[in-house]
Order: structure tokens, then sequence, then C-alpha cells
């Protein structure tokens, strides 16, 4: 196996790790077409903050490029570009079909097709194997191995990263998945797991995040109930864990590119065979209401404490999609954000983990960063609404001492 020469197409927070392992065996082409990002990462420097700079620069058979012409001569091809939804939450898949149709051009026989970006059933094999077959280049589509290994990638988390997690690779074809979990088995210290078929990899993956989100969906709904009947539901949690087999879900925001967005993409599967999926639904709205009912809890806590609403100002902590990462992929403090803002009241965000260009280029956002220069006195509250470890105790240090009417609020 040590002569493949491997691209992964797509360095953000699946494909760089990726390129990082593969590279202490492999000869691996890093490919994407960000300039920028190739010229970050020869440097030292990874924009997700989830590899440090001696990782990327000492990876021993690892190219970064943005340089097509890199590609030609590899035989293994790996996809992690994103796969996000629309304005109207309906998969977009046009990254992931310009990334087919770019490695297409440089196919020959016997070489690897992996996908790993996140989809529902169906779309290796109906939409990226068809893109494959058209204009081969004196090869068949039966002389390429496809196959679908998704990503398990949890940014922030410093122990369940890729090489320790279970790892999932399926094929529809015998050969082509010894294949490729041979392959994976050079760099996963865990167990890697082969599916009879490539549908089968897909949907394990992507029920992971729906069943992970409809559950803090009912965690977040009963939090609504049990507020209105003013009874503290973390105590109430508190006491349900007690029992054995009570799965520990916690009500809160829920964005993210995976447990945010992948429900969209199997409600989507469930239309075009004319199947109703009323539970998953249920989940995805109540979780994408929670920003809403978090802001409307936390203006009212302004109003029983005489905050004059009309001249308020309010400083939010953390604009990550979760506590402890860099990540602000459909962040769902965004939402929270203009739901305040919809009181006519004055926010300001402060998150020094977070990629300050990133946030401006997406959401034309300034996000503060230095919170020594923060003047607290022009604040009414701080919002707490991610608690990065390092954010919470450097913001605790910053109002040790000073004596404000300023008030702190966790989301609640």
């Amino acid at each position: 196996m040590t002569e493949r020469k491997i691209a992964i197409i797509g360095l953000g927070y699946v494909g760089l790790p990726l390129a990082l392992s593969f590279g202490e065996i492999f000869k691996v082409i890093g490919y994407d077409i960000d300039k920028q990002k190739i010229k970050e990462l020869s440097s030292g420097y990874d924009r997700t903050a989830e590899n440090d700079s001696q990782e990327l620069i000492n990876a021993k058979y690892l190219k970064y490029s943005c340089l097509e012409s890199d590609l030609e001569d590899c035989n293994v091809y790996i996809l992690t570009v994103p796969t996000p939804v629309d304005d109207s939450n309906v998969p977009d898949l046009r990254a992931l079909i310009n990334a087919t149709m770019l490695v297409r051009k440089y196919l020959k026989s016997g070489d690897v097709v992996v996908f790993e970006s996140t989809v529902y059933p169906g779309v290796t094999n109906d939409i990226c194997s068809k893109i494959l077959e058209k204009n081969l280049n004196n090869v068949s589509l039966g002389q390429i191995h496809i196959g679908y290994s998704p990503e398990r990638i949890n940014p922030g988390d410093k122990i369940n990263k890729l090489k320790n997690v279970a790892k999932l690779v399926g094929c529809d074809e015998p050969i082509g998945r010894e294949i490729i979990a041979k392959m994976y088995r050079e760099i996963i210290n865990s167990e890697v797991v082969e599916c009879d078929t490539i549908k089968i990899a897909e949907g394990a993956k992507i029920i992971e995040n729906v069943q992970r989100d409809i559950n803090i969906g009912l965690v977040n709904e009963l939090k609504m109930l049990f507020d209105h009947i003013d009874v503290d539901f973390e105590k109430v949690l508190t006491a349900a864990l007690t029992k054995w087999n009570f799965m520990d879900f916690r009500p809160g925001l829920v964005g993210g590119h995976c447990i945010g967005v992948d429900p969209y993409y199997l409600t989507h599967l469930a239309r075009s065979v004319g199947f109703s999926p009323e539970l998953i639904h249920a989940g995805r709205r109540t979780n994408d209401n929670m920003a809403e009912y978090f802001a409307h809890k936390f203006v009212k806590k302004l109003i029983n404490d005489k905050v004059d609403l009309r001249v308020a100002k309010v400083l939010i902590v953390g604009f990550a999609f979760k506590p402890n990462c860099a990540d602000t992929r459909n962040t769902k403090v965004f939402d929270l954000l203009r739901s305040i803002s919809d009181y006519n009241i004055e926010v300001d965000v402060f998150d020094n983990l977070v990629n300050k260009q990133q946030v401006y280029e997406e959401y034309n956002l300034k996000i503060l960063q230095d919170m020594d220069k923060l003047n607290f006195a022009e604040y009414d509250a701080v919002l707490v609404a991610v608690e990065h470890n390092e954010v919470k105790k450097t913001l605790s240090r910053a109002l040790k001492g000073i004596t404000l009417n300023v008030k702190v609020y966790a989301l609640d």
C-alpha cells in the first residue's frame, strides 16, 4: 500500500486531519481551491485551530497545493468538501459536484475514489458516480473503485479524534472495499468497519446526527415546558440522570455543520420518495426556534432587572457553534444576536477563539477579540452564549474587582 499517492480534496475540518495522518505514511497532495489557505498551511497556520504549527510543517510526505496539475499522478482521491444547505434548507451539493468533476479528469484504471462528505443515501451512486462516468479517459467506471467513508470529526474535541474513532467504509464491490479498508487501517487505531454497500455507510453517518438532533430537540422542548410551570429543569435533569439508562442530553442552541444540517438532507430524501418524517421535522423545528426563545427569556430578565431597553447595550460572549472550538459554521448565536437586536438593543459580540476575518466575510459581523480593551461600563448586561473554558476565565478576570452596574447572564 505504500506505493499509493493520495489526493485529499478540501482541507477543512475533515480533510486536513486526513491529509496529516495519511501524510505520515503515504505521499499526499492536500488540495484546496483557496490559495490563501494553502499559503497559511504551508507556513504552519491552521485557521480551524484544530492542528498546531509543528504538525502542519513537519508532515513528512504531505504537500499543500492549489494546482490541479499536482493531482494528475495520484491514484487515490478522497473528497472532503462541505455539503451545506441553502437558504431554503435544501441540500447544496455544488462543492461536491465540482470536486467530483475535478478528479474525474485524472482517473486511471485501478484508481480509488472515496467520498467523505456527509450526504443522504444515494448521492454517491446516483449523482457522484454518474458524474465520474462521463468523459472518462480510456477507462470505464467498472475499472475504478468507488467508496464512501463518512467523516466523524468533532470540532474542538481533543480526545475523540480521527485516529481513535471507529471508521466506516462502504463499497458496493468486495475488492474495492478491501482496498479502501486496508488503506484506512494504516492510520486508524480504532476499528475499521466494513459496510456491504455505500448506501449503508451513507445512512449510518446521517442518522448519527439526526438521532442527536432529535434527542436535543426533546430536551429543548421539555425545558420550555418546565419553564412554563416554573420548575428548575437543570435540577430535573440531575434527578433523572440517577437512572442508569437515562441519556444525558442538555438544552441549548443546536447549530454547526453536522447536527444543524444533516436532518434536512434526510428529509429531502424522504420527500423525494413520498415519505413524511414527522419526528425529524419536529426536532429540527424545535431546535431552529431555540435562539428566539432564549432571546425572549433574556430580554424578560433585562426588563425584570429594570434595564431600559430603549438605550440598552449588551455584550454577547461566544460566537462559535459550540464551546471550546473555533467553528462558526451555522452558528445559532447569530440567530440569537438578531433576535435580541429585534428589540432595538445594541449588541456587541466577543469571541477570541474564532477567525475574525471569516466571521466578517460570512456574517458581516465585527467580532471583538481583546477583552482588555472592553469598557464594561458601556454595557447593561453580558450574556454568555457559548461557554468556552478560556473565555470564561478571561471574562471572570476582567470583571474581578470592578464595581459596575452590569449583570452577567447565562444562556437559560
